[in-house]
């Protein structure tokens, strides 16, 4: 043998790799204008801004008062004061609204969340657990009220 050569033994056993037809094939895939595009159920539970339900509402409201009287039950004054204050834009992203179409949506939310932070600012008003007991039973309340009942 040759001096620097190396034999490669077994060549027999290697497996050929089938050969690709068409490469063209990527062309078949149509472009997709933005309107077609196909809906991400994991961005939103509607494929389009416009089209929430009555019920996607009202879920969404209560899911909001649960969450302000959750905090105002730690925070007391400063929650509902948080949630009075905040823009339309964060409760639009937080809930993944569009912040003019669903402008009245907002105003329920941000109205809602107000008034489920009040009992735990009256709260504070009392010396040691005020706002912590007065917050906890907005919490359990809302917690366990019917969703459907809620004016959207």
């Amino acid at each position: 043998m040759f001096k620097g050569t190396v034999m490669i033994n077994n060549v027999q056993s290697f497996q050929g790799v089938a050969k690709t037809n068409s490469v063209n094939k990527a062309q078949e895939i149509p472009n997709f204008k933005p309107e077609e595009i196909p809906c991400d159920k994991f961005e939103r539970n509607d494929c389009s801004y416009d089209v929430l339900s009555k019920e996607q509402k009202q879920k969404t409201v209560a899911k909001a008062k649960i969450t302000a009287s959750g905090w105002s039950a730690l925070a007391g004054a400063t929650a509902s004061a948080y949630y009075a204050l905040r823009s339309d834009e964060t409760v639009a992203k937080k809930y993944n609204l569009d912040v003019k179409k669903d402008k009245d949506l907002i105003r329920t939310i941000k109205f809602e969340q107000v008034k489920s932070t009040i009992p735990a600012a009256i709260g504070c008003s009392f010396y040691g657990l005020g706002q912590l007991l007065f917050g906890g039973i907005a919490y359990i309340y809302n917690k366990n009220a019917d969703p459907g009942k809620i004016d959207v």
